[in-house]
Formats: C-alpha cells, sequence, structure tokens
C-alpha cells in the first residue's frame, strides 16, 4: 500500500462512484418525471425467501464498497483500474438505458413489511429502476477485477465473501427480486468480454489524454453538481415535507406545463 494518498487515483475512484450514480438518479428522475409504466420484478419464487433485517449492514457497507476496493485495485495494477473504470461505465450506461426501456419496481406490499429502518429506507428509495440491480451491477464488476490482483487467499475470500453479502442483502431486505441479479451480472459479463477483445479500456484512456476530453469533463462534473444540487433541493422540500409545500407545489406544477 501506499503511504500517500494518490490523487489522481483517487479523481478516478470518486468519478467511478459519482458516474454510476448519476446514471442511476438520472434514470430515475426521467422514469418519475414521465411518469412511465413500470412492471413488478416479484415473483412467487421471491415469496419463499425471508426477509431479514440484519442485511441491512452490508447493504450500506457497499458505499463504503464502491470507493475502498476499487482505490485498492488501483493501487495494485492501475491498468486493471482502468478496465474496472470502462466496464462499471459501460454497465451502467446500458443499466440505465434499461430502466428506460423496460421500467421495473419491486411491489413490497405482497411481503407485508412493518419494520421501521426498512420501511425508512423505501420511503427514501421507491425503487422504480429495479432491474438490473446496480448495488449487484457495480459489486460483481469489483469482484471481477479485485480477484485478478495478485492478493493473498485471505484477502481474494474476504472480497469474495463481502460480495456476494452484499449482492444477496439486495433480496433479503426487499431492495430488488431474485431476477435483478443475474440480470445485473449477465450485463457485466458480456461488457468485460467486449472490453477485453476489442482493448476498450487502453482506447478509452488514450481519449481521456486528449485536450478535447478536459471540456467534456468539465462540462461532465458542472451538470453533475447541479444535478446533484437539484436532487437534493427536491428530497429535503418534495420528499420530507410533501406536496403540499410551497416549494412541492410548485415544483409539481412546472412538471404539469412542461408534460
Amino acid at each position: 500500500m501506499c503511504r500517500y494518498v494518490d490523487k489522481s487515483l483517487l479523481k478516478e475512484v470518486i468519478f467511478c462512484a459519482f458516474s454510476f450514480n448519476f446514471l442511476y438518479h438520472l434514470a430515475s428522475f426521467i422514469i418519475n418525471f414521465c411518469d412511465l409504466k413500470s412492471h413488478n420484478v416479484v415473483s412467487k419464487l421471491d415469496l419463499f425467501f425471508p426477509t431479514l433485517t440484519v442485511f441491512v449492514v452490508p447493504y450500506f457497507i457497499f458505499f463504503i464498497f464502491i470507493f475502498v476496493a476499487p482505490y485498492f485495485i488501483g493501487v495494485k495494477d492501475r491498468l486493471l483500474l482502468h478496465r474496472f473504470t470502462t466496464n462499471l461505465l459501460i454497465s451502467a450506461t446500458i443499466g440505465s438505458l434499461i430502466f428506460l426501456i423496460y421500467p421495473t419496481y419491486i411491489n413490497r406490499d405482497v411481503f407485508n413489511i412493518k419494520n421501521g429502518i426498512l420501511n425508512f429506507i423505501y420511503k427514501n428509495d421507491v425503487g422504480k429502476n429495479a432491474c438490473p440491480s446496480f448495488h449487484v451491477l457495480v459489486t460483481w464488476c469489483i469482484w471481477i477485477h479485485f480477484k485478478q490482483l495478485p492478493l493473498s487467499n485471505v484477502l481474494l475470500n474476504l472480497c469474495g465473501v463481502l460480495s456476494y453479502i452484499i449482492i444477496v442483502s439486495t433480496v433479503f431486505i426487499r431492495q430488488h427480486g431474485l431476477i435483478d441479479i443475474p440480470a445485473a451480472i449477465a450485463i457485466v459479463e458480456f461488457v468485460y468480454f467486449f472490453v477485453r477483445k476489442y482493448s476498450l479500456d487502453i482506447k478509452l484512456f488514450n481519449f481521456v489524454e486528449t485536450k478535447y476530453f478536459k471540456y467534456i469533463k468539465k462540462m461532465f462534473f458542472f451538470i453533475l453538481i447541479i444535478f446533484f444540487i437539484l436532487a437534493i433541493s427536491f428530497f429535503f422540500f418534495v420528499v420530507q415535507f410533501g406536496p403540499e409545500c410551497r416549494f412541492g407545489i410548485y415544483f409539481w406544477e412546472i412538471c404539469n406545463i412542461l408534460k
């Protein structure tokens, strides 16, 4: 491990994390704004699995995992991190397009959940972009690259076990249906095959070094910041206080006019 924080490495990791979050929430916003019809992903097989609140822990560990694991990959093998970044961005883009083409949600009413912690999560995540699961998509992308590092079996097994626990946690706390897991894994594996076969990671990062990309990156981060501010404002004023608040009334009036 390095004795200092590699700023360029940290920027790439942060860029990855915010990029897939941006794509995820942008798709969610479009689905809600356009009021697209969503399809329930809950199957009869899902009903056989119990709801286990304890899996909230690995579900939230994911938000630390997405920073720590990729940074560790970059410290050990920078080129492998580039491949991970390429795979993740393409996979997240495909996943977001699937959200828009075929919006899905998980009908939690059939599970009759009365747990306070879970209901708090559901209140802040209505789950209209269920399939594929981005928790699974990102975790699987991390794992298939992490296991290529020349590490001890202890570290590899630790990462592997944590990855699988995060993946199954999405089902046990009813954030996703079973179908969302193989859908996410299939996308990552499909993209990974083409990234390796056509060296897309090398081509992408050669383009990143050009001056044109610097302007694109600045524009992207500007849009990202604006979107983040709007998303936070929407959450605090509309979700927390409801459409009856003054901001909420204005917001919904503008939405209706634009529609």
